[in-house]
């Protein structure tokens, strides 16, 4: 991964964030420009990673209350990241998981039926990566 490529994968992810926490949709142009940051060092194992969780996420997905846009926002994660996607999607759903009991906690609401935007976790997650990435 380039310094460009790391730089224009956190503005894509701050970007889908923001549209998450206001809409709860990840709209299309999201992925189409997480797929462009792919493309710049694209392999044939950064297809197969995204493949991979995007099929994992589909299936926990069916299970779920997640969306679709984050499927294949988790997908896109796994294109631009590679391996290092599975650390990442892991440390931002555990991330998600904390946050979600605290906010039933502290709001006295049901976790059942209690709906959070998953998409700034995810990037919590990736942009871990990113600080830790040594070039």
């Amino acid at each position: 991964m380039t310094v460009i490529q790391g730089a224009l994968f956190a503005a894509v992810l701050a970007y889908a964030s923001v549209i998450d926490i206001r809409t709860r949709t990840v709209p299309n142009r999201i992925h189409a420009l997480l797929c462009l940051t792919g493309l710049l060092t694209v392999s044939l194992s950064s297809v197969l990673w995204a493949l991979t969780l995007f099929s994992v996420f589909f299936i926990v997905a069916l299970a779920t209350d997640i969306g679709g846009g984050d499927v294949k926002l988790a997908g896109m994660c796994g294109f631009v990241l590679g391996k290092a996607a599975v650390p990442s999607l892991l440390a931002g759903l555990t991330a998600f998981v904390v946050f979600t009991v605290m906010y039933c906690i502290i709001r006295r609401k049901p976790i059942k039926g209690t709906s959070l935007p998953l998409v700034p976790f995810i990037a919590f997650g990736c942009l871990l990566f990113l600080m830790n990435w040594s070039g």
